[in-house]
């Protein structure tokens, strides 16, 4: 019997398998698929944690997205999203340390 090795949940994934066994793309019980509604719910909020102001084709572009794909490529989107806020975050408090102080925004 072979098993999946478990990837971090939001990747990075090497196979569609780990992919699938996200939380990203899995509801807690026991449906192993996300419906439409849930996938949106999940690409919004890592867009919305990252940061990201969405505008109105954005908005369309994230709703078609995931009702259109199905959850495991709504969990690499989010995964990606994710991954990229914790870096740029993580590179900015390394090479900047003091970077907060000196914004004007």
């Amino acid at each position: 019997m072979t098993t999946t090795p478990q990837a971090p949940p939001d990747g990075p994934f090497t196979t569609e398998a780990e992919a699938h066994q996200s939380l990203l793309a899995r509801r807690p019980d026991t449906d192993p698929h996300l419906p439409p509604a849930a996938r949106h719910d999940h690409l919004l909020q890592a867009v919305t944690d990252a940061g990201v102001t969405l505008g109105a084709f954005d908005a369309r572009i994230v709703a078609w997205l995931t009702h259109t794909w199905e959850a495991t490529t709504t969990a690499v989107f989010a995964g990606l999203i994710t991954r990229a806020h914790h870096a740029g975050k993580t590179t900015t408090a390394t090479a900047h340390p003091h970077h907060r102080e000196h914004r004007t925004t």
